[in-house]
């Protein structure tokens, strides 16, 4: 049997290595910008109305909230946090609560604004349930389903933030 893993390599299950230190963060890194670039080709605001298909900013929401989860348990990891206690992902890792991972990123001096943490819980509803089911529960929640150019232009300039702010974390030029 053959196998692709993460960081690319193809092998037979025997041949898989053990984790290495900073290879979650790799790992995190990697797929992080696999699903930025997935949401782009999908982002409405690069497309007009009669290209975009029913529902694709929804799917782009779930994308981009998936992608700023991943950059910020990356960058929770670059800094030292543990995503695992022994052989068990930690509680605080295996969620969705984008405010929660922002809430620990900023005893490593990173700043959220209101309108940011605000933009995360937003986020968070599409990764949970908005991005992945067609129907909300209630009506209330049906009006979740909206995006405007400002709140995308955010979440891009938050995302880029994150990066910039890894690059300085784990040196990168």
């Amino acid at each position: 049997m053959r196998e692709i893993f993460t960081d690319g390599s193809v092998g037979g299950l025997a041949e898989q290595s053990p984790i290495l230190p900073g290879q979650a963060t790799a790992d995190r890194l990697r797929s992080a910008e696999s699903l930025r670039q997935a949401a782009q080709r999908l982002d409405w605001t690069k497309e007009s109305l009669e290209e975009q298909t029913p529902g694709q900013f929804l799917i782009y929401r779930f994308l981009m909230g998936l992608a700023m989860e991943n950059r910020l348990k990356g960058v929770l990891i670059a800094h030292g946090c543990q995503p695992y206690d022994g052989q068990k992902l930690e509680s605080r890792f295996a969620s969705h609560n984008l405010k929660n991972l922002a809430h620990m990123l900023t005893s490593h001096n990173f700043t959220f604004s209101s309108a940011e943490r605000t933009m995360l819980d937003k986020l968070e509803l599409f990764v949970v349930w908005a991005g992945r089911y067609p129907i909300a529960k209630t009506k209330a929640d049906q009006s979740i389903r909206n995006h405007s150019s400002d709140e995308h232009d955010a979440e891009i300039k938050l995302y880029e933030r994150l990066r910039t702010h890894l690059a300085q974390v784990i040196q990168l030029p």
